[in-house]
């Protein structure tokens, strides 16, 4: 969402004498206020009343917006972290439109920051963004920036631009298409079509056949609502919420762009046009130029529509999350040990002498030297004895032990080929040590298959613990849930997992192959409980594309097949002989399956997490299936293994 344009409204301190037995003066501390301004527009909203709601309480705008739709509205807080949302009814009462902006902190920022000069506009985009994110919360309202930001970085943006669309099409009347009977305005009609109450879409798609798309067109193209790139605004790197796309923007007007795994690796050149549209010039063996329009921006998280120069429609709508460069290295700050996400169980070595080497931590075998410098800008660049070379550049949220980088490899003939982006984590261990047994572990998920649990656990490089859980109980039924907590392992191989708002912790014993492949550990709260627990490893598109038959390691069945396209397509036909499209990616590794849910703005999505030991024609994996991000429900009544979790083994057809 757009950063508003503010003043501060000056405020006087108010001194108030006592009277009666008092002779001290009470200080009434005032509260400031900020003057909001903008535009209520899909088309601009003429003579439309703005009010504003901050912490419970209401304001109204003292005049109504004007013929370009304009506004501007007053008001005030006392608490810092109160989300401010706008709302704007025009006379007829029928275009309701609204925006969540920011905390009330966050707003008052932006009015120190001379740099912030674009007003804040209530349109059809915020409005669907407000009403697709609001969905996807536990209880069905935001009650916080954290909880607005998680949302939204939820949110489909295709649904974010089809449900925008909607909206348009009735406030500008395009093919003659009206606000439907049994709804009272436009934010009505958008919750309705979301909730799945509303066939507003597939009706208007029979009385007006390629209205929607016309519609889904101008909100790309019209400029009416959608938001201006400004160029100094643009470098950075942007990460699709699924992971599965890269793009890295330098300030020189290039940069680097990767998806769906290696191999795809591509440069490119930028330029943001005088309309604010963000052109890509990519090159590689298939060049292309490509328009990047930016639909809404909430925090860190950017919605974004890609389409190809002089393509209409929808394009390619994705949610990403940006991350900004932060300060350079220096040649006096990198001499150190580092291990990273992507490869649990080694060290990269830097020597104050401009070398360094990769070492084992398990055998403190150190091998695959290279040369390493820092330049002017703070580029960090690593050669191999191979020719090829490495450049690691710091972005947002790092700090001095645990960077977060963007990687770029070029190979010895200066070919891009590969970019990434790497959580690493500093560190003086000795073999032996709690640390260094730490760092077999940290990045790792592993995942238990017993009969009656499945289960993954990720130990991640900073220290934190995720695990997801499904198990038959002692009665009979099936649960199913996800926690957070941290972790930490001794020297004796004792792991320790503390989750917060318990008391003690949990833990286990690993009794042989600490970081390993196949690690077998022991309850510590059950001596006789001993299992395998064996590690989720990455996945390449190679090795999935094909066509497979679907055995369920519960039953030993293979009654199901799925065929997965190079184009990132593919076919499920079920026990059933029904056939259901998909479509498929590689996100952090993993195999992330999306499929229709029950209504049309359901996100059902399937990942497929490869054990160790696949490979060929045989690949074993745990899928955990989530609905609009959260774990598919369980019946706790229902004695019948549920789908949250899943072991499949996916076997190649000849």
């Amino acid at each position: 969402m757009r950063t508003p344009k503010f003043c501060i409204a000056a405020a006087a301190l108010v001194t108030l004498a006592g009277c009666g037995g008092s002779n001290s003066p009470t200080n009434v501390v005032p509260v400031p206020s900020l003057m909001l301004s903008g535009v209520v527009t899909d088309n601009p909203v003429q003579d439309a009343t703005v009010m504003a709601t901050v912490n419970g309480q209401t304001f109204t705008a003292d005049q109504p917006t004007g013929l370009d739709g304009s506004y501007q509205i007053e008001i005030s807080s006392s608490d810092p972290d109160a989300l401010v949302r706008l709302e704007a009814v025009d006379p007829s009462g029928q275009t309701r439109l609204s925006a969540i902006v920011d905390s009330y902190e966050a707003i008052e920022e932006a009015v120190e920051d001379p740099t912030e000069d674009e007003d804040f506009n209530i349109t059809n985009i915020t409005t669907a963004q407000e009403v697709l994110a609001t969905r996807l919360t536990d209880d069905g309202s935001i009650d916080s920036k954290e909880e607005l930001v998680d949302a939204v970085s939820r949110v489909e943006t295709d649904d974010l631009l089809e449900v925008s669309a909607a909206i348009k099409l009735v406030v500008e009347n395009i093919d003659g298409v009206t606000l439907p009977g049994d709804v009272a305005d436009t934010l009505e009609l958008a919750e309705a079509i979301v909730n799945g109450d509303s066939t507003f879409i597939e009706d208007v798609e029979q009385s007006a056949p390629g209205a929607l798309d016309d519609a889904i067109d101008l909100v790309l193209s019209d400029g009416n609502a959608t938001i201006r790139w400004v160029a100094n605004s643009v470098p950075g790197v942007y990460v699709s919420e699924d992971s599965a796309s890269i793009f890295a923007f330098f300030a020189g007007g290039f940069g680097f762009t990767q998806s769906n795994g290696e191999g795809s690796a591509a440069t490119f050149d930028w330029q943001v046009t005088e309309g604010g549209v963000l052109n890509l010039f990519i090159g590689g063996s298939a060049p292309s130029t490509e328009a990047v329009t930016l639909l809404d921006r909430t925090g860190d998280i950017v919605n974004v529509v890609v389409r190809e120069d002089g393509e209409s429609g929808s394009g390619d709508p994705t949610t990403a999350r940006y991350y900004g460069f932060e300060g350079g290295f220096t040649a006096e700050t990198v001499p150190g040990s580092y291990s990273s996400l992507d490869d649990p169980g080694h060290l990269t070595v830097f020597d104050g002498n401009g070398t360094g080497y990769d070492m084992d931590i398990a055998t403190g075998v150190a091998d695959d030297d290279f040369a390493w410098s820092v330049d002017a800008a703070g580029v960090l660049t690593l050669t191999d004895a191979d020719g090829s070379v490495s450049t690691a550049r710091r972005l947002t949220g790092s700090t001095a032990d645990n960077p977060l980088l963007l990687v770029s490899e070029q190979d010895a003939a200066g070919m891009l080929v590969d970019v990434a982006i790497i959580d690493v984590l500093r560190t003086d261990a000795e073999i032996g040590s709690d640390e260094a047994n730490a760092l077999l572990l940290a990045g790792s998920t592993y995942a238990m298959t017993e009969a009656t649990e499945t289960g993954l656990f990720t130990f991640a490089t900073d220290g934190s613990f995720h695990e997801i859980l499904q198990k038959q109980d002692d009665d009979g039924s099936w649960s199913a849930e996800e926690g957070s907590g941290t972790w930490a392992v001794n020297a004796q191989g004792v792991i320790s997992i503390l989750f917060p708002n318990e008391p003690g912790s949990d833990g286990a014993e690993v009794v042989s192959g600490l970081g390993e492949d196949f690690m077998v550990v022991q309850a510590s709260d059950d001596p006789t409980s001993v299992m395998q627990v064996t590690r989720v490893v990455p996945i390449e598109a190679a090795l999935i594309t094909g066509s497979f038959n679907i055995q369920d390691d519960s039953t030993g069945v293979a009654a199901e097949t799925a065929r997965f396209m190079g184009d990132f397509t593919g076919v499920h036909v079920g026990e059933d002989g029904v056939a259901e499209d998909f479509t498929w990616q590689l996100a952090n590794g993993r195999l992330v399956v999306e499929t229709s849910g029950d209504t049309t703005f359901d996100n059902e999505t399937l990942t497929f997490h490869m054990l160790a030991g696949s490979g060929g024609d045989l690949l074993r994996f745990v899928v955990v299936q989530r609905v609009n991000g959260a774990l598919r429900e369980v019946d706790p009544t229902s004695s019948e293994m549920p789908e949250a979790m899943m072991v499949l083994t996916l076997i190649r057809n000849s």
